[in-house]
């Protein structure tokens, strides 16, 4: 992947989950679990790097982990892209953990056999090819671990994702939302305080109607409801508050508003382009053996439903 965008503006923005999470927690609890169970299988003063880590959802269970079992571990997190640092500084744990941002997942900065585990979650699916791999290979030390949680295509997230995708698209495209909101925009403040509305106005107003009504639909399904409530909050309080905002501001926050938008549907769309499907789940076992990273555990991640929430790959380092 070499557009990080998305990801970083999805950092930004005070997120350390990647697309799974429950409604009132950064994490699922059966993720959480996973990964807590895994770290506390590692031997004391052991070193863990966690790679595509992003604002450090499995760095931090690491360092959780490591300090309910007393083992002192030492934990890395790289990323592509710009994680937030006002996020990581607010937290405890995450100040613990050595951050790297804007690293070049096929030349890690590490000498040769650096790490005992390596840990990636809805992450190297994304940069799944045979220099990454050979990089994450090259700094596990020898009968080290590679564990990766993975979004599997008819998994929960990816599933959410395309639910996502069609109304983004039918906001941002179908709808013309915001190229009608603009032009709403400039046409109230263009005629001002007049007592009746013009044509025009009247026309761009039951345009607006209209297309809120698409942005509306998004709040029955429990995979857009955030987004629309985003989208009404913000566009609600800048009309309320009109008469203190200049043309050019509002004009600002809707371009905003749009962007963010569009990097959020370039975002779910990269996780549904990414998801594991079972050719390209063999394709990564395949070049993990090319590397000596040998396939010890593949297993389905389910929620207390039995919904699939992710797809588990474990590999060891023959040598």
């Amino acid at each position: 992947m070499s557009d990080f965008s998305p990801w970083q503006h999805y950092w930004q923005t005070m997120n350390a989950h990647a697309c799974v999470r429950d409604a009132n927690a950064e994490y699922r609890a059966e993720i959480q679990q996973f990964w807590l169970n895994k770290i506390q299988q590692c031997r004391t003063s052991e070193r863990v790097l966690d790679i595509c880590a992003g604002n450090g959802a499995v760095a931090r269970l690491a360092i959780q982990a490591s300090d309910a079992a007393k083992l002192a571990l030492t934990v890395h997190a790289i990323d592509g892209a710009k994680v937030n640092q006002q996020y990581i500084e607010q937290d405890a744990l995450l100040r613990r953990v050595n951050f790297l941002d804007d690293v070049n997942i096929t030349a890690l900065p590490y000498t040769d056999l650096s790490f005992d585990l390596v840990t990636s979650q809805y992450g190297i699916e994304y940069a799944l090819n045979e220099l990454a791999i050979a990089e994450v290979a090259r700094v596990i030390k020898s009968q080290g671990r590679f564990i990766s949680v993975c979004h599997d295509a008819n998994g929960t997230s990816v599933v959410a994702a395309k639910n996502a995708l069609q109304y983004l698209d039918r906001v941002l495209d179908t709808s013309q939302f915001f190229t009608t909101l603009k032009l709403y925009i400039q046409q109230v403040t263009k005629e001002g305080q007049n007592a009746s509305a013009s044509t025009e106005l009247q026309n761009l107003d039951a345009q607006l109607i209209a297309a809120k009504r698409i942005v509306d639909e998004g709040a029955q399904s429990v995979d857009t409801a955030d987004i629309t409530s985003n989208v009404i909050a913000i566009v609600g309080h800048m009309l309320a508050n009109m008469k203190f905002l200049t043309v050019e501001a509002m004009l600002n926050k809707v371009d905003d508003l749009q962007n963010s938008l569009n990097m959020h549907r370039k975002r779910l769309l990269l996780c549904v382009e990414s998801a594991l499907t079972d050719a390209k789940k063999q394709d990564f076992v395949n070049i993990a053996a090319s590397q000596q990273l040998l396939l010890k555990d593949d297993n389905a991640l389910h929620d207390n439903q039995g919904a699939l929430l992710a797809r588990v790959l474990v590999f060891e380092k023959t040598h």
